[in-house]
């Protein structure tokens, strides 16, 4: 159950990832008044390093088998799956609130579908890169961080 509640707040992680950078893109948007193509790709880039940040952290911290699958195989997998329904089931107002860096190939002239799995294969990409990185150059942390003993 721990496994499942972990996977789980680790998808709303990622979904509120997307959220902060969707409303990055849409306050630039106020400011300039006008919809820019370069700030959906620095929405997209922005989203890419965070997702990678998160998944390099966590691979250093955590590199068992079970621990990668559960809490980066299957948070992507749902989260591309709500991805995907909420491409054709959420209005586009929505969807561009919560998964507007998924959209960023649209300004480049891409269709909207090939944009999400443009955007998915890159978030993969990125996401499997950083966890091998992590794994192999873990963070080290001082087992006796929140006990210190005092020497006298």
């Amino acid at each position: 159950m721990g496994f499942a509640l972990s996977s789980f707040v680790r998808m709303f992680k990622m979904l509120f990832i997307s959220i902060c950078c969707s409303f990055f893109l849409l306050i630039a948007q106020l400011v300039f008044e006008r919809n820019l193509a370069s700030l959906h790709v620095i929405s997209l880039l922005l989203f890419l390093v965070w997702i990678g940040i998160d998944s390099y952290q966590f691979s250093s911290l955590y590199t068992t088998i079970k621990d990668s699958l559960l809490g980066l195989v299957l948070p992507l997998l749902t989260c591309l799956c709500v991805v995907a329904l909420g491409y054709f089931f959420v209005p586009e107002n929505l969807f561009n609130f919560v998964f507007l860096p998924m959209r960023a190939f649209e300004s480049l002239n891409f269709l909207g579908y090939h944009s999400l799995i443009l955007s998915a294969i890159c978030w993969i990409v990125v996401m499997c890169l950083m966890s091998w990185i992590g794994s192999m150059h873990p963070i080290e942390i001082d087992d006796d961080y929140f006990n210190p003993q005092r020497e006298a």
